[in-house]
């Protein structure tokens, strides 16, 4: 995405407009002694673009307490912007904005559009609109949310919390609502996915959702159909043993024969008995199977015995390794012969017991299979009909019969409920599968993507190799779940430790460098083109010590440290020869606390402004009394 910032601009209380111009296709610096306001930039250029009290900071001494306005000028995909925000009351966040689609810078801001309706015209030129949302929530945003344009500039920043940072790499993922999106921030960025995918990924999410539903139903409604399978079976079989229909007829035939005695007006209530009923059937099989499982249980509690016994054995016969080992050279003749047939015995004892034998295996087997038949057993007895060998009176067939009416007639009605759903879940599973076979490359593209990243990254780490030292061999791994950046060396599987906040800086350095390189190659339209950076000299100063930025050299402690300085702007210049060889743009803001002797052989430099304090800071030195 084509993007670069104009202009910097304080609207200050005494009518005053404080200005910082910068250039696109640059290094724009801004350097000079602490306490000058370096670092609000950074945080001012995150306000303008609406950004919250949770990643912004602005000192209220000496800058918030002077500015009434902050604003920036843009250029955006070719189009010029100017947007201001309001001053910062209090510690509340102002709600007003101006906003120029045409980038007019005016004399005095004033409320023109609100912080929605500015997104809105903003949105579209990163590529976002109601359809890139977030396909999966967490616990900092929910699911379906629509995606900010703001949480893409977590690649613009390398701010001093982050720089030289052992364990995060990007600006605000600590934050949750940052970590829930990451996944897909990357995504899209890399063009692993786009616009159509994520809608599909969204459909995904709602068939998902929906399946999870439907197979709860599924479940309540097999709840509901078993229960009333077992109401029926428990009428069959009062109907059977009180002579209204025969014993020897299927439990579903039954039923269908109960509900026609229960509508006909003048029901034959005739009884046939059965030679051998259904329930002494299942009781001789249960006996049968009960014999089965008694004469198994015996035969493993026997089995069981006899390894118990060869247990004793074993410890009765240990002392016979150290016999051997202590005796063997003064026993000879039949001692010798003695022992050897005990110790001979003993390891034909352990093999014995350490050896499990097939058949162990398929007792248990069948224990288990046998005890899952007999329960089996147990609950169609409990539902089967025991039917007594003598005539029931008409007189009592009838008053069974008005009793089973009356149950029959308090019977949940069978429905295709049921079916529905279950024909609703295969729908869906293939309608899931259809679209999951759609992304079915997403993980491949990833690899690839991440694949060419660790390249572009190790590129920058050979231009840095002497900065990173014995780390410039090493081969970079960036990790997308966690979003660090891990070194290895060639052909090992173990990542490094490293401790240096030197080669925390450049791993950083190199990662945006590479990041970056490969977003413009890929035409990303989602990431701006610009980067600021934070002091990245930060880890070769003592950072409570209070020098002249143009002593910097001299207030390096360790002096091969200035050389490192030095690779940090060498780094970023090759960077821009890289991208400008190929008609691609970029911006860098540094914001830095050195002198211009450290940047003195690079051709891509563009000084802003020197905030020595004396001269010249964010809030001129001498204000409020400058008109």
């Amino acid at each position: 995405m084509k993007f670069y910032i104009d202009k910097l601009l304080l609207w200050l209380k005494n009518g005053k407009l404080e200005t910082l111009e910068f250039q696109n296709d640059k290094i724009n610096i801004i350097t000079g002694n602490s306490k000058t306001g370096k670092t609000a930039i950074l945080e001012i250029i995150d306000y303008c673009f609406c950004g919250s009290s949770d990643t912004v900071t602005i000192s209220h001494e000496h800058i918030g307490e002077n500015v009434a306005w902050y604003g920036l000028q843009f250029h955006l995909n070719d189009k010029l912007f100017t947007i201001a925000r309001g001053e910062i009351k209090e510690g509340i966040f102002s709600k007003e904005y101006y906003f120029s689609q045409s980038g007019e810078i005016p004399e005095h801001p004033c409320e023109k559009l609100g912080e929605l309706e500015i997104k809105k015209i903003l949105e579209p030129e990163f590529s976002i609109n109601d359809e890139i949302t977030l396909s999966y929530g967490g616990r900092g945003i929910k699911k379906n949310s629509r995606l900010s344009f703001r949480y893409f500039l977590l690649f613009n920043t390398l701010s001093k919390d982050v720089i030289d940072n052992s364990k995060f790499f990007f600006d605000r993922l600590h934050l949750d609502r940052y970590k829930d999106v990451w996944p897909q921030l990357f995504d899209l960025a890399f063009g692993i996915i786009d616009q159509k995918i994520v809608t599909i990924q969204n459909e995904i999410v709602n068939l998902q959702h929906e399946l999870i539903q439907l197979e709860q139903n599924k479940k309540r409604e097999e709840k509901r159909e078993s229960f009333r399978a077992e109401q029926v079976l428990k009428l069959v079989k009062k109907a059977k043993e009180a002579g209204l229909i025969d014993e020897s007829i299927s439990n579903d035939d039954a039923f269908s024969e109960l509900l026609s005695l229960s509508i006909d007006q003048a029901p034959r209530l005739i009884t046939n008995f059965s030679e051998k009923q259904e329930s002494e059937k299942l009781l001789e099989k249960r006996d049968n199977i009960s014999l089965q499982l008694v004469k198994l249980k015996r035969f493993r509690r026997s089995y069981k015995e006899y390894r118990d016994r060869l247990k004793l054995e074993e410890d009765a016969l240990k002392p016979i390794n150290y016999i051997q080992s202590h005796f063997s050279n003064k026993t000879s003749g039949e001692y010798y012969q003695f022992l050897e047939s005990l110790a001979e015995q003993l390891n034909r004892i352990k093999q014995t017991i350490s050896t499990v034998n097939p058949f162990e295996q398929d007792v248990e087997r069948r224990i288990k299979e046998l005890n899952r038949q007999l329960k089996e057993i147990d609950n169609k007895l409990d539902n089967t009909a025991q039917v007594d060998y003598h005539t029931i009176p008409i007189a009592n067939k009838l008053i069974s019969l008005g009793e089973i009416k009356a149950e029959i007639r308090h019977l949940s009605p069978k429905d295709e409920a049921l079916s529905v759903v279950e024909s609703r879940i295969v729908a869906i599973e293939k309608q899931l599968e259809e679209k999951q076979n759609a992304l079915g490359t997403i993980p491949e593209k990833r690899v690839l993507t991440i694949q060419s990243l660790n390249d572009h990254i190790k590129t920058y780490m050979n231009i840095a190799k002497g900065a990173l030292d014995e780390y410039g061999e090493y081969f970079p791994w960036f990790d997308y779940k966690k979003a660090i950046l891990q070194l290895r060396k060639n052909k090992s599987s173990m990542f490094a430790n490293i401790s240096s906040s030197s080669d925390h800086l450049f791993m950083h350095l190199c990662l945006f460098a590479g990041l970056h390189h490969l977003l413009l190659s890929l035409d990303s339209t989602y990431v701006p083109s610009f980067l600021i950076l934070d002091q990245p000299s930060r880890p070769y100063f003592n950072t409570d010590a209070d020098f002249d930025y143009e002593e910097s050299e001299k207030a390096i402690a360790n002096k091969d440290d200035w050389s490192k300085v030095k690779d940090i702007f060498k780094l970023w210049d090759t960077f821009f020869d890289f991208i400008l060889s190929k008609n691609q743009h970029f911006q860098i803001i540094m914001l830095e606390h050195v002198s211009e002797k450290a940047w003195q052989d690079c051709n891509h430099i563009n000084l802003v402004a020197v905030f020595d304090g004396v001269n010249r800071a964010l809030i001129p030195i001498n204000y409020p009394n400058e008109t």
